[in-house]
């Protein structure tokens, strides 16, 4: 949390009326925002700034299969546990979804990054390490259904022109 260090020459170290309103407006966003993931199931640490809890709710996207546990929303690290070491799915065509390529191609056998639009909209240096990477593979594809063995496992997810992609998981980074 930022300190709020009163102005030179104020007696007694008391703080002025721009510090004490400055950081109320602090204390009421910080709050504002703990109320806002603590209604979604989660906890705010605002010294630390560490979100923690599944606030998944608010993130799910509606397709058949979409339920399964190894569809994750916004973690690479949960992608990389859920995959260990297989192939995965990124969806997302945001600089978000091409960071957690770049992580998660350190430890699966194939990425498969699902950009609608492609992946022109994001940084060039990001551009530049997928595009180099023979672990990724970029698809302008949309996926309609995720695919699940008996226990519930995810095996692949089907794309909109109906091609199957093996993976043990996918993260929606949207």
């Amino acid at each position: 949390a930022p300190q709020i260090v009163p102005k030179e020459g104020e007696a007694g170290g008391k703080k002025s009326a721009e510090a004490v309103k400055y950081e109320n407006k602090v204390t009421a966003a910080t709050r504002t925002f703990a109320d806002f993931v603590e209604a979604h199931g989660g906890t705010y640490d605002p010294e630390t700034g560490q979100i923690t809890g599944n606030l998944d709710q608010f993130n799910k996207v509606n397709i058949p299969g979409s339920d399964c546990p190894d569809v994750v929303y916004g973690s690479s690290g949960d992608l990389k546990e859920r995959v260990r070491g297989g192939d995965a799915i990124i969806v997302g065509g945001a600089n978000s979804a091409g960071q957690a390529a770049m992580d998660t191609a350190i430890t699966s056998r194939n990425v498969h990054l699902m950009a609608r639009g492609g992946i022109d909209n994001m940084s060039k240096y990001l551009v530049d390490q997928i595009s180099a990477n023979p672990h990724i593979q970029v698809h302008k594809a949309e996926i309609t259904q995720i695919k699940q063995d008996e226990s519930g496992r995810m095996t692949g997810a089907v794309l909109k022109d109906g091609t199957v992609l093996p993976a043990k998981g996918v993260l929606y980074a949207i």
